[in-house]
């Protein structure tokens, strides 16, 4: 194998993890976001929906974290 095809490749695999690394970080951003506007709802008005809804995503971030 040609030693240059080597480096791309492992360069290439860097780079599409780092990518996909990054945007697991960015989504686990975005529902944390949506897990602290639901629990302040929750917090404000006291409906079992909003923390019902929080939980939810909390169980999803921590999916996320272990895959």
């Amino acid at each position: 194998m040609n030693p240059e095809y080597k480096k791309i490749s492992r360069s290439y695999k860097w780079k599409i993890t780092h990518q996909i690394t990054k945007e697991k970080v960015e989504n686990v951003d975005t529902l944390l976001d949506e897990y602290n506007d639901y629990m302040t709802l929750f917090k404000n008005f006291g409906d079992m929906e909003y923390k019902t809804k929080a939980e939810k995503l909390m169980l999803k971030i921590k999916i996320m974290a272990i895959v």
